[in-house]
């Protein structure tokens, strides 16, 4: 049984080490991401699992140790209820990192009557999962413009409001060099939310 245990543990390390060192070397968000490491995380939980199974249940010997150990057990029981109890009216946790702006992005584009959401960089970071992702947060008419660079030509007097989405400044210069558009900042942590000015000429 030991074997098995450390088998299944040393896989799933060496598993996680397969995201992780791609990430030093290359970049990138592979191990921070839950799903991928789910393996991992299986691995601890049967570790430890079998450590309190021989201390509390299995082990013949020392019995006042083995009362400590079905203490520690019934603590640890009691905090995993504590944490569901904490976790579950949240709308979001730490475990969806990157995406766990959308809501807030999400709540600010709302208040807009007929906005327009223009993201010329999603291939990089998040990618297109996470545009897609914040549309599940949005009214279905809202309406996106994806592009892979930023060859615009020019905005639809349709829309109300202009959003871009996670401009870097390299991004921000370009539209103020090729488009004499500035663009204010209206959200930023993990990720950042940027508005159109409007003013004569932006459209």
């Amino acid at each position: 049984m030991y074997l098995l245990i450390f088998t299944q543990f040393g896989f799933f390390t060496l598993f996680y080490l397969t995201q992780a060192i791609p990430d030093v070397i290359f970049g990138g968000l592979r191990s921070g991401i839950m799903r991928y490491s789910i393996p991992v995380y299986l691995g601890c939980h049967l570790t430890m699992a079998y450590l309190l199974a021989q201390k509390t249940i299995i082990s013949p010997r020392m019995k006042m140790r083995k009362h400590l150990w079905r203490l520690l057990l019934l603590g640890l029981i009691f905090l995993q209820i504590i944490s569901c109890v904490i976790i579950l009216p949240k709308k979001t946790w730490w475990n969806k990192a990157y995406s766990s702006d959308n809501i807030p992005m999400a709540n600010i584009i709302k208040q807009s009557r007929n906005p327009l959401i223009i993201c010329l960089e999603c291939g990089k970071d998040s990618g297109w999962g996470n545009v897609l992702s914040i549309s599940y947060l949005l009214e279905p008419q809202t309406k996106f413009q994806l592009f892979p660079s930023t060859n615009i030509k020019q905005i639809p007097d349709t829309f109300t409001d202009v959003f871009f989405l996670n401009a870097s400044e390299k991004l921000q210069d370009i539209l103020k060099k090729e488009h004499d558009w500035n663009i204010a900042l209206v959200f930023k942590h993990s990720q950042s939310l940027w508005k159109l000015k409007l003013s004569t000429g932006n459209k």
